[in-house]
């Protein structure tokens, strides 16, 4: 049995009106406490589905076991081009976070109205890098006239597609800036993304290739290209419109532009994210 709480006093006493008024907040306050109690447990339990570039996807998924430890919660990771899950998110794809290789894919979406409003930031800042398993870079300096003399012998060269993936975009417009992209441009092989750019040399399918920094910066034989001649590549996300789990999308967000998370990816490659990191 349950004990009962009575206020009832002995005949003739009256009621403390306080006592009554107090018991009942007290009552009110706890109700409320073990609603938000609830409403917090239930959004620690909810799933995210987090569309990622390529390029970010494998520190994603190291971040984001962090995040579903923290949170009790539990993400699904799709990866692919920036420029193809646009494609899908305009098509209605149901993906809760959308992180960008770029600015481009965040800001159209922003303007069809497809994301929630300030939710547009960018999370990372990424570098391009000509990386040759033969190449001595120890004797060239970091400097244009260098670069171009090391891609004017290339026979093949590795680069994302420069329509879908924003560091393909990005080598296309260096090898523009340089003079040598008609002469080039028969000799590229195109990977679908930057990872796949990069897997192409890895494997030694092609000896030479123009990919992002933070996925060579453990191997020898790499040429980070200065920002003066590539500016360097702001990576973008967003929560979407249609998601159900907001306010977990949001805290994906702050996690993501933690200072502790923003050490790490200076520490693997990414460039110092040295603009505001508060959503626009």
């Amino acid at each position: 049995l349950r004990p009962r709480i009575s206020l009832q006093q002995s005949a003739g006493t009256p009621v403390n009106k306080g006592l009554v008024k107090n018991f009942g907040r007290a009552v009110l306050i706890g109700t409320i406490g073990l609603c938000y109690s609830s409403i917090a447990l239930a959004d620690a339990e909810k799933h995210l589905s987090i569309a990622v570039a390529s390029n970010f996807t494998a520190t994603a998924k190291k971040l984001f076991s962090r995040f579903e430890q923290q949170y009790a919660t539990k993400i699904t990771v799709s990866s692919g081009s920036s420029g193809t899950i646009y494609a899908q998110l305009i098509h209605g794809a149901p993906f809760d976070v959308f992180l960008s290789a770029d600015t481009l894919r965040p800001e159209l979406l922003e303007q069809q109205t497809l994301i929630l409003a300030g939710t547009r930031c960018t999370y990372a800042r990424g570098q391009l890098a000509l990386w040759d398993k033969g190449l001595d870079v120890n004797s060239l300096p970091v400097d244009a006239k260098s670069i171009l003399s090391v891609l004017n012998n290339t026979r093949r060269l590795s680069m994302a597609n420069p329509t879908t993936a924003p560091y393909g975009s990005a080598a296309k417009q260096l090898l523009e800036k340089l003079g040598i992209w008609s002469a080039l441009s028969s000799n590229v092989i195109q990977g679908n993304s930057v990872l796949q750019a990069f897997q192409f040399v890895e494997t030694a399918n092609v000896n030479r290739g123009l990919v992002a920094y933070h996925l060579v910066k453990n191997q020898a034989h790499v040429l980070p290209i200065p920002e003066k001649l590539s500016p360097f590549i702001d990576q973008q996300m967003v929560v979407l419109k249609h998601t159900k789990n907001i306010q977990l999308a949001k805290a994906l967000q702050v996690f993501l532009l933690s200072d502790d998370v923003q050490r790490q990816l200076l520490s693997q490659g990414y460039a110092n994210l040295n603009i505001p990191r508060e959503p626009i």
